[in-house]
């Protein structure tokens, strides 16, 4: 097998196995579930395919915010006044509270461990960031503007990345 055929295999195998374990963890342990392989692998609804699509997505986000765009200093620490103000729009105040649950999500997950519990998370984020694709743009925005949202989104692929570490 060639070296792209192998990469290709590997994706559908990760791809797979994401479907399977997705609707396997969600739901609570000590409750039976059907297993249904048509809504496994479907992107529509809570199911793996959508949160890799979620994820995919950021990255291309954040790729298309290419270099020269980029201060020096990325992914940032801290954020200046020009930034902030963006911050009144309601759909980077939903992002922004979607981040700030997580660690209380951690600790939910620690008592009762429920992986059901960070999956719905996972889902809640993924749902954040889909409905402002339309509306939170970082491409052909001032270099401040782009700059805040670039992290805004690279936080949220961030917490996407450690959710999916969790499990």
């Amino acid at each position: 097998m060639g070296a792209k055929a192998e990469q290709a295999h590997m994706t559908y195998l990760n791809k797979g196995v994401s479907a399977v374990m997705t609707q396997d963890m969600g739901a609570k342990r000590v409750k039976y579930y059907t297993f249904n392989m048509d809504r496994c692998f479907n992107f529509e609804g809570d199911t793996g395919p959508f949160l890799q699509y979620s994820h995919a997505r950021l990255f291309s986000i954040l790729a298309k915010y290419t270099t020269e765009e980029k201060p020096t200093n990325w992914p940032p620490t801290e954020m200046n006044e020009t930034m902030m103000k963006d911050f009144k729009n309601p759909a980077v105040l939903n992002l922004l509270r979607d981040l700030l649950y997580f660690p209380d999500v951690v600790h939910v997950l620690l008592k009762g461990f429920e992986p059901c519990t960070m999956l719905t998370y996972l889902f809640t984020i993924c749902h954040t960031v889909a409905s402002t694709y339309e509306s939170i743009y970082v491409a052909g925005q001032s270099a401040d503007v782009a700059y805040a949202r670039a992290t805004l989104y690279s936080g949220q692929r961030d917490v996407q990345n450690k959710v999916n570490t969790t499990q």
